[in-house]
């Protein structure tokens, strides 16, 4: 019966030992995602009088804290996903050829937030050159084409 007893707490012990510690490390890792956000940018422009995704976009996520910087390039829908952005303030800011830059700080507080960002157009996307018309010299009268007078 002794045996047996001793038997059981070795089984016991090595269960913990080795189930312990997968225990804690899962619930560490879901634990450190708890103050964390899943974000999306979503970007589009106006031109033309239309609103568009602006695909190709460059968005940098920066924590105010520092200790997060992310670059992610919008898609053919406008959108960036970032994951793992850290809650508190963070800094948002969106570049693009042919548009305005824009930054913004927002609040990070939910598990996951999409964040809508508004571009606005440099007039200058695709400058067409204006022809610039050339005069063509009128050739002066010859001698034989002046009236007699």
């Amino acid at each position: 019966m002794a045996k047996r007893m001793a038997n059981k707490a070795l089984l016991i012990s090595v269960v913990m030992v080795v189930l312990l510690p997968i225990v804690l490390i899962s619930r560490a890792s879901g634990e450190g995602n708890q103050n964390h956000t899943k974000l999306r940018v979503s970007v589009t422009g106006n031109k033309s009088g239309a609103t568009q995704p602006v695909a190709g976009a460059d968005v940098l996520v920066r924590s105010k804290t520092g200790q997060f910087e992310e670059t992610a390039r919008t898609d053919s829908q406008g959108n960036a996903d970032i994951s793992n952005v850290p809650f508190g303030k963070t800094l948002i800011q969106v570049t693009a050829p042919g548009w305005n830059n824009h930054g913004q700080t927002h609040e990070l507080n939910k598990k996951e937030l999409t964040i809508q960002v508004q571009l606005t157009s440099t007039g200058q996307e695709n400058p067409t050159p204006t022809p610039t018309p050339t005069s063509t010299p009128t050739p002066a009268p010859t001698p034989s084409e002046e009236p007699a007078g």
